[in-house]
């Protein structure tokens, strides 16, 4: 596969975002290219656009965390 990522051999690579809801229109040429018969590879976040705002929160929530502790 000439894909980028491959050398590296992912577990899993997950489609997120607004592009998430597009999947339908690219996900089979790209399964296709990659040689990913088993539907096991690819997978669609559920998450779609609220994934930046849900790992924002996150991170400030950590930061948050790691700052008391240290008080």
């Amino acid at each position: 596969s000439d894909l980028y990522c491959m050398p590296f051999r992912p577990d899993k690579i997950v489609i997120g975002g607004v592009i998430a809801k597009s999947a339908h229109l690219f996900l089979p040429t790209v399964k296709e290219s990659v040689g990913d018969k088993t539907d096991q590879l690819f997978a669609i976040s559920e998450l779609l656009g609220k994934a930046p705002l849900i790992g924002a929160a996150y991170r400030c929530l950590e930061t948050i965390s790691r700052s008391a502790k240290a008080w």
